[in-house]
């Protein structure tokens, strides 16, 4: 029997990730503390803990649980057992990082830690078995089905990562990939004092700006990734148009709430200016231009618009004093949230540029999309 492919284990990989992310954050004074790493188990209940602490550790393990029993639901349906013990795994992920934490002395290892993430995996996991039980998943896989190709498990988990990808505060809103000069710098940085370090040549005067069509043609290509990548995976017209609308407005809720966090209400709408009026208007009008277009054709051109916008996301270096503002968010209680963002902008589209390839190379993909047009 041939295996079901479904979105959420992906998402569930990737939400495992984040997880270990905001665990082990910032990665930095690793040391033996003389410590045994499970020590904490049986250690007294820490004297202070904060509301922000229950609601991060409970409710941060409760979508884990959650893509992780939808995964097993959706492939092994039939099998209750397979799935029934699935929260399982959100304890051992917890009991592991929380005791990789031991050596970490920017961090507490707390078996009220352990017992939160425990307890919001186990609710992810009742939730997802409320849907089965009420077959709230059987519409989700009907109207799937309707709007979606068969294969079209890697764009959709790209899809719902997106937002993050936008999230982290740009020179210019919808910019990513911008790696070039952090690699560039941070290499640089490690071959002081060598041979090679004169081999790089960095020239740290390097604009820091793009011009006003640079920056047009940035937000324009920005948005049109994400639609472009919907399209490759949505063959009716219709259902494509309503992409387009989603797309655009999650982008702009996504930008006004990165804006509040980094700058306060009262900046809520500081990214908007006539540059990106106007290339949201193009990025529109662009993806309604190419509203016909076959899967094919559609995934060539998100090459290009992904190829171009990654040319002009390269071309600058870091902007001084959009960083210090960051910097200043970074120290607070969002630290592992946008510190994570960050990494999501640099890498998303260059695995969305990989995955087409992919699916170029896959011509039964292809014929998929064609037979269901």
């Amino acid at each position: 029997m041939k295996k079901i492919k479904t979105s959420a284990t992906p998402i569930s990989w990737m939400y495992a990730a984040v997880i270990i992310y905001a665990s082990l954050y910032p990665f930095s004074g690793w040391r033996n503390q003389d410590i045994r790493p499970w020590e904490f188990l049986w250690a007294p209940l820490p004297l202070y803990w904060t509301a922000n602490d229950v609601f991060i550790n409970l409710l941060g393990y409760v979508p884990f649980g959650f893509v992780l029993t939808l995964a097993d639901l959706r492939v092994n349906k039939k099998n209750k057992k397979l799935f029934s013990y699935n929260w399982i795994i959100g304890v051992f992920l917890s009991l592991i990082l929380e005791s990789l934490q031991t050596y970490l002395p920017s961090r507490v290892p707390s078996t009220v830690d352990l017992c939160l993430n425990a307890l919001g995996t186990l609710i992810g996991f009742a939730i997802a078995c409320f849907f089965e039980k009420h077959h709230l998943i059987d519409t989700w896989n009907q109207i799937r089905s309707r709007w979606l190709i068969k294969e079209s498990v890697g764009p959709l988990a790209c899809l719902c990562v997106w937002p993050l990808a936008i999230f982290y505060p740009p020179t210019t809103p919808f910019l990513m990939g911008d790696i070039f000069w952090r690699a560039k710098i941070s290499l640089a940085e490690l071959l002081v004092g060598t041979t090679f370090e004169k081999l790089l040549n960095v020239d740290y005067s390097t604009k820091t700006q793009f011009s006003f069509m640079e920056s047009v043609v940035c937000v324009m290509t920005g948005l049109m990734v994400p639609v472009l990548l919907s399209y490759s995976i949505v063959p009716v017209l219709v259902h494509r148009l309503w992409l387009i609308l989603g797309v655009t407005m999650m982008g702009l809720a996504v930008l006004m709430v990165s804006s509040t966090l980094t700058f306060g209400l009262v900046h809520i709408f500081s990214w908007f200016s006539m540059v990106v009026l106007i290339g949201v208007v193009l990025g529109v009008c662009m993806s309604l231009l190419l509203l016909k277009a076959r899967s094919t054709l559609t995934q060539i051109i998100l090459l290009g618009v992904l190829g171009i916008h990654l040319l002009l996301a390269n071309g600058i270096n870091s902007d001084v004093y959009l960083a210090q503002s960051i910097h200043i968010w970074e120290q607070g209680k969002n630290a592992r949230f946008i510190g994570l963002t960050q990494w999501v902008c640099w890498f998303w589209p260059y695995i969305v540029f990989i995955l087409i390839l992919f699916r170029l190379s896959d011509q039964r993909i292809n014929r998929m999309y064609a037979h269901q047009k």
